[in-house]
């Protein structure tokens, strides 16, 4: 062992001194002054080292005293004690903290030897170590709140079958760790524990453990309970208040000179009531609770009932105070009504038996008897265009007292009404009566209409399909071509007859090769379009009353003329995809000579009036033969004129558009001799189709 000398006066003694732990061999050498470390102990546990005191002189010596002072140290040190030339001598010296922090000590020890007397002072230092749990909770909105013996945790009201939570702080201030072994609740089941960590838990210094604690009231009284938490630092109790609060809403319904109390869970019958007259009734609340009840939303549902003038929601109800809802009832059709007023979460009914009359409608169809409603109405099954679709309508009276029908109609052409019975007709209680409907579609798609009940109204609805093709037509009597100035007869024929009636129309159209319309080209009736009828089972069209054709004239225009067939059923359109048509040519020709007038002015002059028609409306020459009268002669016996640019400006002026290709040529001629010499005058004319044929005029 290492020995130290102690610096101090000639006279002082010299020793050595070191301490050690009990569990450990190795020793700390230590001079006077120095400081012996007890380390950090748990409060209410033992730390023990052992000092040791050597003799370092060659003499003997005496430790004459051994003193020792500081909290929670002791030693077993005992004086005098004898201790020959480098002989040593130990003793304990124990720290048993009793509460947390940092506790200090002295000890001393004085050694003698003959006429010396030296001290040796030491320092000792501890650290009790000790957890210091502090408990405190917290409610939602509220301030940590610390929890000290004896103070209660007190929730707030609360209401029943609603929760309020606090939160439970455990927390360790001490310089020790803390360990939370158990905690439970003892009280009734309206507090409960939740969050709670596994157990056992360690809750280290300046840290803590948390858990919640929930008040559940079901019933309007003081909850009371204990948490109890044990920890290595001893037990705990939590005491719990929890005041207990809630309305209680009770009801009672008013009506004539009757409160009638109500539960909620059982039906309000109120007297029978007259189809059409108001019953009006007062709902009371009362709150029997300890606190105000809160109203905030109110419904009503129906038929036939509604509220009066409501309260303003959200509502409240002072403990002993009441709210009345006013309710009006006001039937419709007899049996039996059954109204729901919903006032939060709660639900009344109130049952009420209407006197009246009630019809209910029927159909019979092929699968069986629908119900026929204002809402729901009546689907008729699709039905082709010129078919039809009946069912018989059943009209009973459901109701508790007889009833009266004024009227039955219908709105929609497809529908129609058969069979009915004379009105105002009465059904008797169970009572019905019956009548026909028929669905007779005019058009192709979706068709609606009402059948009219009095003031009852269900809707109708139907399709009508397209009928079938009527497929292929002919024009008959007429060719691919006519002559200008003809009058051609059209039929329209059906390749086979049709089972509905058909009505159409047929369209002329010309398409001039001159580009100039022909205004001439019409029906005989007027205009270039034409009705026609086939009737049901015939293939023939029928013009105005019986005409089996329609006449048209044909002009006097080259061109195309083109008739176009469209046909309907109804007002459904039953023209093929590729309308049937037939296209007729007028051909380019050349100049046709109608009529040759002559004209004497003088003994000189003669007019010479032509009238025909151009077919490309062109005139460019016209040529004048002359023949004497027998025994005359005649000089210059021909004349040719060039006509082109007259014609020209005739057929490109407006005038000539009511004429087609006709023309009225007026030709004068001045002779040098007498015109009675002439006989007559034969004339033709030239286009680019060539020359006409001749027409003469006799002038004698």
């Amino acid at each position: 062992m290492a020995s130290i000398g102690v610096a101090a006066a000639q006279t002082a003694v010299t020793m050595s001194f070191s301490y050690r732990n009990v569990s450990s061999p190795t020793a700390n050498v230590i001079s006077s002054n120095g400081t012996i470390q007890m380390g950090s102990i748990t409060v209410g546990q033992t730390a023990r080292v052992v000092f040791n005191i050597m003799n370092a002189e060659r003499v003997p010596v005496t430790i004459s005293r051994i003193a020792l002072t500081g909290e929670g140290f002791t030693s077993n040190g005992r004086a005098p004690v004898e201790l020959r030339a480098v002989e040593a001598t130990s003793f304990e010296i124990e720290f048993a903290p009793t509460a947390k922090g940092v506790n200090s000590g002295n000890l001393t020890v004085e050694v003698t030897e003959g006429s010396r007397r030296t001290p040796f002072t030491f320092f000792l230092g501890g650290i009790g170590v000790a957890p210091d749990l502090v408990l405190s909770y917290l409610i939602a909105g509220g301030n940590q709140t610390a929890l000290t013996d004896g103070t209660p945790l007190r929730f707030p009201d609360t209401t029943i079958g609603q929760s309020t939570s606090a939160t439970i702080f455990i927390t360790n201030r001490g310089n020790g760790p803390a360990t939370l072994t158990r905690a439970s609740v003892d009280g009734p089941d309206v507090f409960r524990l939740s969050g709670l960590p596994l157990l056992p838990v360690e809750i280290a210094a300046d840290r803590d453990v948390r858990f919640t604690v929930t008040f559940t009231p079901t019933q309007r009284e003081r909850g009371l309970g204990l948490i109890r938490l044990e920890t290595n630092a001893g037990a705990r109790l939590i005491v719990l208040e929890g005041p207990a609060v809630s309305p209680s809403l009770t009801y009672s319904l008013k009506y004539d000179d009757t409160e009638q109390p109500v539960d909620p869970s059982v039906p309000v019958v109120v007297p029978e009531t007259a189809v059409g007259v108001t019953r009006n009734m007062r709902l009371v609340i009362r709150n029997n609770g300890n606190i105000d009840g809160r109203i905030t939303t109110l419904s009503i549902s129906g038929a036939g009932f509604q509220f009066g003038d409501l309260p303003i929601v959200p509502a409240t109800i002072a403990p002993g105070r009441t709210l009345e809802l006013q309710i009006a009832f006001t039937p419709t059709q007899a049996g039996t009504a059954i109204g729901r007023v919903r006032i939060d979460g709660t639900i009344i009914e109130i049952t009420v038996v209407s006197l009246g009359s009630r019809l209910s409608l029927t159909a019979a169809t092929e699968s069986g008897s629908v119900a026929v409603t204002t809402t729901a109405g009546l689907s008729f099954p699709t039905a082709a265009l010129g078919t039809t679709s009946v069912t018989t309508i059943r009209v009973e009276n459901t109701g508790n007292v007889e009833a009266t029908v004024a009227g039955i109609s219908t709105t929609g052409n497809a529908f129609q009404l058969e069979q009915l019975p004379g009105f105002p007709a009465k059904i008797p209680a169970g009572g019905s009566l019956s009548f026909r409907l028929k669905f007779v579609p005019d058009v192709v798609g979706a068709l609606a209409g009402n059948l009219q009940l009095d003031d009852l109204r269900y809707p109708l609805r139907g399709t009508g399909a397209a009928p079938d093709p009527i497929g292929s037509v002919s024009f008959a009597l007429i060719g691919d071509s006519v002559t200008p100035l003809q009058q051609p007869a059209v039929g329209l024929t059906l390749e086979k007859p049709y089972a509905l009636p058909l009505t159409g129309k047929l369209n002329l159209a010309f398409i001039s090769e001159s580009f100039s319309e022909d205004q001439t080209i019409q029906f005989a009736t007027g205009g270039r379009t034409v009705d026609f009828r086939i009737p049901a089972g015939s293939t023939e069209a029928i013009f105005g009353e019986s005409a089996r054709q329609i006449l048209f004239q044909a002009g006097t225009v080259a061109g195309q003329i083109s008739l176009a067939a469209t046909f309907q059923y109804g007002s459904v359109n039953l023209t093929p995809s590729s309308p049937p048509t037939k296209n007729i040519t007028v051909a380019r020709s050349e100049p046709r000579l109608r009529t040759v007038q002559v004209v004497l002015r003088s003994s000189t002059t003669m007019e010479i009036i032509v009238s025909g028609y151009s077919t490309p409306r062109s005139v460019s020459r016209m040529d004048f033969q002359f023949t004497a009268v027998p025994g005359a002669q005649l000089q210059g016996a021909s004349l040719s004129a060039d006509v082109d640019a007259a014609f020209n400006s005739w057929y490109q002026g407006s005038a000539s558009r009511a004429f087609g290709s006709q023309f009225t040529a007026s030709v004068t001629v001045n002779a040098s001799g007498d015109l009675s010499a002439v006989q007559s005058v034969s004339v033709t004319a030239t286009n680019s189709n060539g020359v006409s044929s001749p027409v003469t005029a006799n002038l004698r």
